[in-house]
């Protein structure tokens, strides 16, 4: 577990944020994005109520992070920094069009880096997840499910650099949120507070990242199980909105060793991976480039798509299996379960490491 604290000495209790940092942020549509504000307990459905922790409870949190480095960006560069990641991502998919490399597209790669930090998270000693950013230091970064996942990393370094006062992990999410809208998906809330952790003694450990494959369904599915219940507060159908994410992007062989699409069309945003899962035979791939399959891995009948074990997973268990059913029925469903899931995902672990009064108002409800 990441052991990353800050001295007790520099906290600021009574800092307050200034008016304009309850972050507005808009999309392209001018739509809103979210009004987060960090000191109204009921209009913050992320952030969990500890109502029984005493004053040296909360003091005993506050030692885990030190040597961190906190967002203290405006709401007016957060939207400059939206805009431009929105260009970015835009330019990279025209880029990726002409070049015949729609595999390369980056917005599904920020996905995948911002599920990979934030699936770490612990709601037994709260250590992990997205906030520190701590996959920016080994070994977690050489973790075989992070591979490939340096790509996103280097994409993020221009806007780090030009936006020194966003942390890494505000950074990471903002662009994961930011890749859903621009392949077409939903809304997801957004709020900054993550702190970075400028070194660590040790990352988390290896068998906190979630696997692919783990031997059999029945143990796909119990992985998947676990891995959530440590996770917390995510229901069963929120587990498998979460799951949706494939319907964008395409496995890489030289990262995860599996290869292929999920869906037809691998730059939206839908529900088509639900229906997928329901309409086609999935059955065992037996041969990738003549050469027999690195680990288990699912095709469809026509061997056009490719589906990972705990996708399969997904339709053997019934109380998966029923929110399959849902969202394959129906997207708008399937759009407002996720934008929940995702954002609940990377606002696990915000209230342990935000220390300024909007955190002490959370847990003790002032």
């Amino acid at each position: 577990s990441v052991r990353c604290t800050r001295s007790l000495t520099t906290l600021k209790l009574t800092t307050r944020r200034p008016p304009q940092s309850h972050h507005r942020l808009f999309s392209p549509s001018r739509r809103l994005i979210s009004t987060l504000k960090p000191n109204v307990l009921k209009n913050d459905p992320y952030i969990p109520i500890y109502a029984g922790l005493t004053t040296l409870a909360i003091l005993a949190t506050l030692t885990v992070y030190k040597n961190y480095i906190k967002t203290t960006a405006t709401a007016a560069e957060v939207e400059v920094l939206r805009q431009e990641l929105i260009d970015a991502l835009h330019a990279n998919y025209k880029s990726c069009l002409e070049q015949n490399k729609v595999s390369e597209l980056m917005a599904p790669t920020l996905i995948h880096l911002c599920w990979s930090a934030a699936s770490t998270y612990s709601r037994h000693d709260h250590r992990g997840g997205v906030g520190g950013a701590t996959m920016r230091f080994t070994p977690e970064s050489r973790y075989a499910a992070n591979k490939g996942l340096e790509r996103a990393r280097a994409f993020i370094e221009p806007f780090k650099a030009a936006h020194p006062s966003m942390s890494y992990s505000d950074l990471w999410t903002l662009a994961a949120v930011v890749a859903i809208e621009v392949l077409g998906g939903p809304i997801v809330p957004w709020v900054s507070g993550r702190p970075d952790a400028e070194a660590c003694d040790e990352a988390v450990t290896e068998a906190r990242c979630p696997v692919a494959n783990s031997g059999s369904i029945d143990a796909d599915i119990d992985h998947m199980k676990v891995l959530f219940g440590r996770i917390g507060g995510l229901q069963y159908k929120h587990i498998v909105a979460l799951f949706g994410a494939h319907s964008v992007g395409s496995c890489h062989e030289n990262a995860s060793g599996y290869s292929g699409t999920w869906t037809t069309d691998e730059t939206t945003f839908s529900n088509e991976y639900f229906r997928l899962l329901l309409e086609e035979k999935w059955t065992h791939k037996k041969t990738h480039n003549g050469k027999k399959p690195q680990g288990r891995e699912f095709q469809n009948a026509a061997g056009t798509l490719t589906m990972l074990p705990v996708d399969v997973a997904l339709i053997h268990d019934p109380l998966f299996r029923a929110s399959v059913e849902e969202y394959a029925a129906d997207q708008k469903a399937f759009f407002e379960d996720f934008a929940y899931a995702f954002g609940k995902l990377i606002n696990h672990g915000v209230e342990e490491q935000t220390v300024d009064r909007g955190y002490i108002t959370r847990i003790l409800g002032f």
